[in-house]
């Protein structure tokens, strides 16, 4: 079986097996070079989605001849990711002012992702760009983030600059080391001993 038919088979039985969800594949466009073809399953009455990687679960279950044992374990995992889905504000998704506490900061290649870098705001650094994200939380399995794109800062109404100076505002009051953890370097200068 091939990596389509595969998918074909697994958004169709998920599909059957969760008929009040929509559930979609998507291109999930990511930095470092990580993109993938996922499964976009976004519950009834719920404002957001969740994305299971197919490429991923493709190289699990490849040499599976009986796909009825990686159904259920998808199915499974479904059940478990939906039952730990943070519950998002998604009205504060459209309000910068309460958004800009949450931001990041991501440091990534460059060349590994020129793509990507035309549709999100992000500062050169050498051979490195400076990306931003919304931290959204984290549980024990997982961390939530949103990355920022050209069209959510459009959306805000708020320019580049701005968004980078607010960035490193947060990143200063969320990653400011405690004072024990400070360390002063000093040289070490040889000491001579002469003799008598």
């Amino acid at each position: 079986m091939n990596f389509h038919e595969f998918t074909t088979q697994v958004i169709s039985e998920m599909r059957r097996r969760f008929p009040g969800y929509d559930i979609q594949v998507q291109e999930v466009p990511k930095l470092q070079g990580e993109s993938y073809t996922s499964m976009a399953i976004h519950p009834s009455g719920g404002d957001i989605a969740l994305t299971m990687d197919l490429e991923a679960l493709f190289d699990r279950f490849r040499n599976d001849l009986y796909l009825g044992n990686p159904m259920k374990a998808i199915e499974r995992e479904i059940k478990e990711a939906v039952a730990q889905m943070p519950q998002f504000d998604t009205e504060a998704l459209t309000n910068y002012e309460r958004m800009k506490e949450k931001l990041t900061l991501q440091l990534v290649p460059s060349a590994k992702n020129k793509n990507l870098l035309t549709d999100i705001p992000h500062r050169n650094i050498e051979d490195m760009a400076l990306a931003y994200r919304f931290d959204m939380g984290h549980n024990e399995r997982t961390s939530y983030s949103i990355l920022v794109t050209n069209k959510m800062l459009n959306a805000y109404g708020i320019s580049a600059a701005q968004l980078h100076d607010d960035a490193l505002k947060a990143a200063a009051s969320t990653f400011s080391p405690p004072l024990s953890t400070r360390f002063c370097f000093l040289p070490m200068t040889p000491v001579r001993h002469s003799a008598s």
